[in-house]
């Protein structure tokens, strides 16, 4: 059986943020738009992540896969 993965790709929504926020790179346009950001780019690349670092691990276990620390905010 194969598992659901948990990470569905990036959204229009995704993009948009960072292509408006390219032009808006201010704290107020930030704060406005905290939950896009939350739901379109922190949480799918946390996503990503947590699917992604088993794999990274196996190939160099010196690297740091914990979501957490893989992912910040801007």
């Amino acid at each position: 059986m194969r598992k659901e993965l948990g990470f569905k790709g990036f959204s229009e929504d995704t993009f948009r943020f960072f292509w408006d926020i390219a032009f808006q790179n201010e704290q107020a346009f930030f704060e406005t738009n905290r939950a896009c950001y939350r739901a379109n780019v922190y949480e799918p690349l946390l996503r990503l992540s947590e699917e992604i670092g088993p794999t990274v691990a196996e190939i160099d276990d010196r690297l740091n896969v914990k979501p957490s620390s893989t992912v910040s905010r801007i």
